[in-house]
C-alpha cells in the first residue's frame, strides 16, 4: 500500500479578476435571498388573511394588526 503525498504551497496566487467578481456574486445572492424572504412574507401574509376572525383572536390578532404588520 503506497500513501499519495499532497505538495505543500506556501502561498496561492489569485487573479485580480476573480476578486473582482466576488462581491458581484455575493450582491447576487443578498437579491436572491432577499427576493426569497419577500416572497414567504408575502404568502405568510396572505395566509392570514384567509383565516377567519376566530382563529385570529386565538393566535392574538385582529384584522386591523394584519393591515398594520403588511404596511411593514
Amino acid at each position: 500500500m503506497q500513501i499519495e503525498t499532497v505538495p505543500v504551497v506556501d502561498h496561492v496566487q489569485v487573479k485580480p479578476s476573480r476578486i473582482r467578481r466576488m462581491p458581484n456574486f455575493l450582491f447576487s445572492n443578498r437579491i436572491l435571498r432577499a427576493i426569497g424572504e419577500y416572497i414567504r412574507w408575502r404568502r405568510d401574509c396572505q395566509y392570514l388573511e384567509s383565516l377567519p376572525d376566530y382563529l385570529l383572536e386565538d393566535i392574538g390578532l385582529t384584522r386591523g394588526d394584519l393591515k398594520v404588520g403588511a404596511r411593514r
